[in-house]
């Protein structure tokens, strides 16, 4: 039996994701360096508990989502939640002025809508991209 390999990718808010099997490597994206080299900033590499087979992902701005078979991982400042519905649909809303923080995820059977108040959307409004305040630089 032949084991096929399921890398996904995505991309926003200055963050390149990248979920292979269970893990999820995230890589801040810099493109007014001066040198290719600094570009790119390695920020963090983590296994989530559960995850086995990435289908999608997303970089909103209360954080990183990773949609797997039978669940969603949202990956915040404060840790890796569990949606906990299995999803048919999902959707994040970047640039909603009223509502950048929520997650709207449609199962089988309910609508989940799960609001996310984290010390990334405390500083929402000083925010030059995710993970990145305007006065860092």
């Amino acid at each position: 039996m032949t084991t096929v390999r399921r890398d996904v990718s995505w991309a926003g808010h200055g963050l390149i994701c990248r979920a292979n099997g269970p893990a999820i490597d995230i890589v801040r994206y810099r493109p007014d360096a001066a040198l290719l080299s600094k570009r790119f900033d390695a920020t963090m590499s983590m296994e989530l508990p559960g995850l086995q087979h990435p289908v999608d992902g997303d970089v909103a701005p209360f954080g990183v989502i990773v949609e797997s078979d039978n669940d969603l991982s949202v990956v915040t400042a404060e840790g890796v939640h569990s949606v906990g519905v299995t999803p048919v649909k999902w959707r994040t809303f970047h640039r909603a002025h009223n509502y950048p923080n929520q997650l709207h995820v449609i199962a089988e059977d309910r609508l989940r809508i799960v609001s996310y108040l984290n010390e990334d959307m405390r500083t929402w409004g000083r925010r030059a991209g995710f993970g990145m305040l305007a006065d860092d630089e």
